[in-house]
């Protein structure tokens, strides 16, 4: 199976776009506070643009505080977040700079965050 026929099943247990942008490789930096269960620190995607009609990146997402700028290629990007979903959680939407809006470009995105103790990933 080739690499854009796998992304273009749609997943309806998420947001993501994968059929417009992927993410290739991530590297994680966690903070534990065990004693008030708390992670906190950073991730940073490197993304790949599987087409140029892609204008923005979807990631999912469940009880996370952005506590930064959300930086593409180090620079500052617009960004939101969509109300939380019962079940999947909370939509980001990461604008992709115009510079990469054609296939096959490829930048990092970085998010700074917190996660709560109510969140899944902390139970």
């Amino acid at each position: 199976m080739s690499e854009e026929s796998l992304y273009k099943h749609v997943d309806f247990s998420s947001f993501s776009n994968p059929s417009e942008v992927v993410s290739t490789n991530i590297r994680l930096e966690w903070h534990l506070d065990f004693d008030n269960q708390l992670i906190f620190g950073a991730v940073e995607h490197v993304m790949k643009v599987m087409t140029a009609k892609a204008t923005e990146i979807y990631f999912d997402s469940s009880d996370i505080n952005i506590t930064g700028d959300v930086l593409v290629n180090n620079e500052i990007a617009t960004f939101s977040m969509a109300d939380k979903h019962p079940v999947l959680g909370t939509k980001i939407t990461v604008e992709i700079p115009e510079a990469y809006r054609f296939e096959g470009a490829s930048f990092t995105v970085l998010f700074q965050y917190s996660i709560s103790p109510q969140a899944s990933a902390v139970q």
